[in-house]
């Protein structure tokens, strides 16, 4: 995600492209010789490293996960550098990184989501089989599928989750929100596979056919008008059945499905979000152009 987020910025004019990378992980694969990455080997050489490159930025795209707050405090501090923030704002991050939160929030307006409880509040709500994750996992980070001879009792230390299995067809939603709207980019197809009790995601089908993108675009809306927060690019998980549509989770950062976009519908999801920032463009201007791009199917892998 981050080296296909890289070649998308690389590839503005006049944008100079600082990333802090860790020093265990291998190099980007970028072909932009221009973009000076700082190599982290240390937590201290982290803060040190993370304070000056807010000091160089005019704008900051953080790629980090929900857990533990990390996006929620990052974001934070773009702000409080009085930077410009290209993601969704700390109060919608919070919201989107507590599963039942997010649950509550999205019934409440009528947007149909996957019920849940703590395990250690469950009193048989729903019947098996369950998923079990924890309340702030992100993707399927720690996601068990389990049946009712299995020992919950083993879940209620922590902030462990229990919501019913439900059948059906694993989508994703790529999207751009801005000041309560949204537009959606792409409805993706999600290739799960499980590993014993364990899910992982294996793919990604981007920019699929035969699906309701009106459906889809006007779920996107409803979400942004829910929570005004949310800003550049989301991913929203589904679980589509015949007849229903429920939303699993709320991304509010990078997905697997973003690397195959620029490959799918031929434009620069970066660039977007960019001119968003400087108002360089609308919301209605950016909606009038994705109603002209058919694009294709991408499949992108893990």
């Amino acid at each position: 995600m981050l080296s296909a987020l890289a070649a998308d910025l690389a590839s503005l004019p006049q944008i100079s492209l600082r990333i802090l990378r860790d020093s265990r992980l291998s190099p980007l694969i970028v072909e932009d010789n221009s973009i000076e990455t700082d190599t982290i080997a240390s937590p201290q050489q982290w803060q040190e490293q993370w304070k000056a490159g807010l000091a160089w930025a005019d704008a900051v795209w953080v790629v980090a996960p929900e857990t533990d707050g990390i996006l929620y405090h990052l974001a934070k501090d773009v702000l409080a550098a009085r930077k410009v923030l290209l993601g969704c704002r700390p109060d919608a991050i919070q919201i989107c990184s507590d599963k039942l939160t997010t649950n509550t929030i999205l019934n409440t307006a009528c947007v149909d989501s996957v019920p849940g409880c703590l395990v250690a509040e469950f009193n048989g709500q729903f019947p098996p089989p369950w998923i079990i994750k924890p309340k702030d996992e992100v993707g399927c980070e720690g996601i068990r599928l389990v049946g009712p001879s299995a020992k919950l009792a083993d879940f209620h230390r922590g902030d462990w989750i229990i919501q019913p299995y439900i059948r059906g067809e694993p989508l994703s939603l790529s999207a751009v929100f801005a000041g309560g709207k949204a537009l959606l980019l792409t409805v993706n197809r999600q290739h799960l596979v499980w590993q014993g009790e364990s899910l992982e995601l294996d793919a990604c089908s981007v920019n699929i056919n035969g699906t309701d993108r009106l459906q889809f675009q006007r779920l996107c809306s409803k979400i942004a008008m829910t929570i005004p927060g949310l800003w550049g690019y989301v991913g929203i998980d589904l679980i589509q059945s015949r007849n229903h549509t429920v939303v699993v989770e709320i991304n509010p950062r990078l997905t697997l499905s973003y690397t195959g976009i620029r490959a799918a519908l031929n434009i620069n999801v970066a660039e977007w979000v960019v001119m968003l920032a400087n108002e360089r463009v609308s919301m209605p201007e950016l909606i009038s152009r994705r109603k002209q791009i058919g694009g294709k199917e991408i499949k992108v892998t893990v």
